[in-house]
């Protein structure tokens, strides 16, 4: 199993790099991180390399056309610019490849959070709003670029997903490799159901090493237990809680604290140098006043 860190780099060091690119995981680090996250996704051909890319359409990173990713050929997606849009010293950056991305990782000694990211085609106000068989055909070709590089060695990697299916097809290929359950917002019945039945249901489906947290989900020590609770009841045992994403001190003190295991941040270094700083008197002990950055 993983030996995770206190810190993970949210898609590299994104606060002073282009996100999801390999100077961005290089930079990281550079910072000091022992671990970083990344999104794992596809383009419009399932046959092709999976590429490492965060949103469903191309516009924010990259100078194509704002298109959604499965409409882009792998081909065009690899001839983009993805550093440029966040400064000219970037320019030429490309989207890089999942094979190309855990070679990296392996030279620099970094374990690897690998988010299976299923593009949202049909968007609505749920949890899962993912074409399911979009979501195993996502899985099947990661767990296939994985193995390409890695075989069966699965150390340092922890998979993850906010996909029930993808996380199913990767507990049948690779049952060996850790996977995490990724939570951005509750379901209806959940909110107000302390037994959580859907998250249950899900954690039930999916027996995945580690539970993967919005911030705002445990903005108090109590609504963590109660989510450690749950876990119990349906593990019969205690998972790994990590949260996302944390850039603000207090609020990482707090969760730390608290027992949450690994924190994904944009900008590892800043954070471990705060968090590492003797002077503790301008940190308070509540992350009320600490906001966390979309996943």
């Amino acid at each position: 199993m993983p030996n995770l860190p206190r810190l993970i780099a949210h898609r590299g060091d994104k606060r002073y790099a282009p996100e999801n690119t390999l100077a961005s995981f290089r930079q990281a680090k550079a910072k000091g991180a022992s671990w970083v996250e990344f999104d794992a996704t596809l383009t419009r051909d399932h046959a092709d390399p999976v590429v490492i890319f965060h949103d469903d359409a191309v516009g924010r990173t990259t100078n194509l056309p704002n298109q959604p990713i499965t409409d882009v050929s792998f081909a065009d997606l690899r001839a983009a610019d993805a550093g440029k849009w966040f400064n000219y010293s970037y320019a030429g950056e490309a989207v890089p490849t999942l094979a190309e991305t855990i070679a990296l990782c392996d030279k620099l000694g970094l374990g690897m959070n690998i988010e299976i990211k299923v593009s949202v085609l049909d968007i609505q106000n749920t949890p899962e709003p993912f074409d399911p068989e979009l979501a195993r055909a996502t899985a099947r070709r990661v767990i296939e670029d994985i193995k390409a590089v890695r075989g069966d060695n699965w150390d340092n990697i922890l998979l993850s997903s906010f996909s029930t299916e993808a996380l199913l097809v990767a507990k049948e290929m690779a049952p060996q490799a850790p996977r995490g359950y990724l939570l951005h917002q509750m379901w209806p019945e959940d909110g107000f159901d302390e037994r959580m039945p859907d998250f249950s249901r899900h954690l039930d489906r999916v027996r995945p090493y580690s539970v993967h947290l919005n911030s705002d989900l445990i903005s108090s020590r109590e609504k963590l237990e109660l989510f450690g609770t749950v876990i119990r009841r349906v593990m019969g045992r205690d998972l790994p809680i990590l949260s996302y994403t944390v850039n603000n001190p207090v609020q990482a003190r707090a969760l730390l604290s608290w027992g949450v295991t690994s924190l994904f941040t944009d900008a590892p270094g800043d954070l471990a140098q705060a968090l590492d700083s003797p002077d503790h008197s301008s940190y308070a002990t509540s992350p009320d006043s600490a906001g966390a950055s979309g996943y």
